[in-house]
């Protein structure tokens, strides 16, 4: 009988923690029994699932709301392995988990620095953040965080010591890396810019089309923007205030982002804080010239301090103009790029999770 793996997550709108169990619970069903629960059966990544995988809808609004059900599911089901994603959900369900079965084990992954968290993504008292995880956090099994940083910071906002059950755990990639040759040269009249992610203010799209808009020689460059979000229509506004209306594309919200990648010359990350960054190891996939803020966390330690592409500071437009500026003179050699990326193949991270959880 095969085994049978939980996952645990809001909802699969488009997200860098639902792409990440998407991509682990596909390459997990060819071994074993996968189950998403989900606070609601909704998103535009649920056409990504296999459809041997099996949905729990609990059919909520309220994560408070998940604690009787959690209850339930974790004493009707026995000899499992639960993984739950991101604070406050966490938090909640390693609570439920303390009625559960003991014959089950539960884990639970961390996707941001929670402390940059504060004020941007929720607005609590930092003490309510410290409490809850100190107190719930010290019932899971293990606990993944997908940086260093992450981790630290976890660790930072614990009461209690979580040394032993913290593992890092980088995010995987599933794309086939594009073969390039020497013999390959694709002659275009622009130098393409791609920035992929959702448009919230985490991700200071802002900024960017403030140091896109600097650039003195605006007609040889092209900005596309992938993603959608809150602030779509502000950022839009903002692009035809300075004028960009012809050098800016919104493309929203995209299934398959390849031909994107593919069509690129610099990769540009603009966020003011990351848990990971899976779009710069996308980015390296495709042998892309990359730019990065250096913001906590992620972005240092899949580009190993600025060995494989540009790290600025957070928040600035000139910084970024004229890094737009030096990278498009330089050259990075596209194999050492996609090697650096076959770190972080699916292959790769599913076994550090399957190994952390005993499985």
């Amino acid at each position: 009988m095969k085994k049978k793996i939980f996952l645990v997550i809001p909802d699969l709108r488009c997200g860098g923690a639902e792409k990440v169990f998407i991509n682990l619970a596909n390459q997990w069903i060819k071994k074993y029994k996968v189950t998403f629960i989900l606070m609601n059966k909704r998103g535009e990544m649920l056409s990504e699932i296999n459809n041997e995988i099996e949905i729990i809808d609990l059919n909520i609004v309220r994560i408070r709301s998940c604690f009787l059900k959690f209850i339930k599911i974790f004493r009707t089901t026995k000899n499992s392995y639960f993984l739950c994603a991101m604070w406050p959900l966490n938090s909640v369900f390693l609570f439920s988990s303390i009625f559960g079965s003991r014959s089950n084990r539960y884990f639970v992954s961390e996707h941001v620095n929670l402390s940059k968290s504060l004020n941007i993504d929720f607005f609590i008292p930092k003490f309510f953040l410290t409490l809850s995880i100190s107190f719930s956090y010290i019932f899971a099994k293990k606990i993944f965080c997908v940086s260093n940083g992450v981790k630290n910071n976890v660790d930072y906002l614990s009461l209690f010591n979580l040394k032993k059950k913290l593992v890092t755990i980088y995010n995987p990639i599933v794309d086939h890396q594009p073969l390039f040759y020497k013999t390959q040269k694709i002659v275009k009249n622009k130098v393409f810019i791609l920035s992929v992610g959702t448009l919230k203010h985490q991700k200071n799209h802002a900024i960017l089309i403030k140091a896109f808009s600097l650039i003195k020689n605006i007609n040889d460059y092209h900005l596309d923007i992938v993603g959608d979000g809150p602030l779509r229509t502000n950022l839009e506004k903002l692009s035809e205030e300075l004028g960009l209306q012809n050098h800016v594309t919104f493309h929203g919200h995209q299934n398959n982002v390849n031909y994107f990648y593919k069509n690129a010359d610099i990769f540009i990350l603009s966020s003011i804080y990351e848990g990971f960054g899976n779009v710069l190891v996308e980015a390296l996939n495709y042998g892309l010239k990359i730019i990065s803020t250096d913001c906590p966390n992620g972005p240092s330690e899949i580009l190993n301090n600025s060995k494989y592409g540009l790290l600025i500071p957070s928040n600035d437009k000139y910084a970024l103009k004229e890094a737009i500026k030096k990278i498009r003179n330089l050259e990075f050699d596209k194999k050492l790029l996609q090697k650096r990326a076959s770190d972080f193949h699916i292959e790769v991270i599913s076994k550090l999770y399957l190994d952390q959880m005993c499985l």
